[in-house]
């Protein structure tokens, strides 16, 4: 999915969205996301940390209020234990009141007074040995005047990303993996866990694999067993408040 089309596509929305506000009151409007499919590194395994596009990160507010999306920044490769490490990268600040959370990636206000200023920032991550920096991150801050104040809803996927099938990073057997997934809106901190109700699941321990319930990354060393197979699952999360994220797509994982 090109970078254009992704772009296009969520000025669209929030577009539809600006006036379909003036005809529902008292509403939650969804503040949209554009989302990428993550970024397949080579040979799986032990790859350097890359970094799948979230889109801009967003801001909104209107007279009275101002609201910070939540949502996880996305890293995958490198030799997580139990995932990665954040840090604002050098020469790199928040925009004010907001922060990422160094032991999950999330992106949230702080409780402070936040800027309506547009900027970007880069982080840093590491997974055992591995460090990289992260493209910049676009926070883009929206107006919306004496109008309703639109907040993102609890979900796990965003509208020009097929939720049936999102195929993560390869992972190699006898290899360390990594690589985080995606949830928007709500109240952080999030909480993962498989969906075990899913019935073409396939068991992620068995194959060497772990999802870590305070952060949505999977990690482990895949057995020699799993290698050839392609491995698909369903996670359920939940927020600080005990809300559900709306919309469970298919992950894939390919054992090389």
């Amino acid at each position: 999915m090109g970078s254009s089309y992704i772009t296009n596509y969520l000025m669209e929305v929030r577009f539809i969205m600006k006036y379909q506000m003036k005809l529902l009151i008292g509403v939650a409007i969804v503040a949209v996301l554009a989302c990428g499919n993550p970024v397949q590194a080579p040979g799986g395994g032990t790859a350097d940390i890359e970094f799948p596009p979230i889109g801009s990160l967003y801001i909104s507010y209107n007279t009275s209020a101002t609201v910070v999306d939540a949502v996880t920044l996305l890293a995958e490769g490198g030799a997580p234990l139990n995932g990665y490490t954040w840090q604002l990268a050098s020469l790199s600040s928040y925009p004010s009141g907001t922060t990422v959370d160094p032991l999950t990636g999330v992106f949230k206000p702080t409780g402070g007074a936040i800027s309506h200023t547009p900027t970007t920032f880069r982080m840093t991550a590491t997974a055992g040995s591995y460090t990289a920096t992260s493209p910049p991150y676009t926070v883009s801050v929206v107006d919306y005047g004496s109008g309703l104040l639109p907040s993102a809803i609890l979900q796990q996927w965003c509208p020009g990303v097929d939720p049936s099938a999102l195929e993560l990073m390869d992972a190699e057997a006898g290899k360390s993996y990594g690589a985080s997934l995606f949830v928007m809106g709500g109240t952080p901190p999030y909480y993962w866990r498989e969906d075990l109700s899913y019935s073409e699941r396939d068991d992620l321990t068995e194959a060497g694999l772990t999802i870590h319930y305070t952060n949505g990354v999977v990690t482990g060393m895949p057995f020699e067993s799993a290698s050839g197979k392609t491995l698909h699952f369903r996670v359920v999360v939940q927020d600080a408040v005990g809300d559900t994220a709306a919309y469970e797509p298919v992950y894939s994982i390919s054992v090389l």
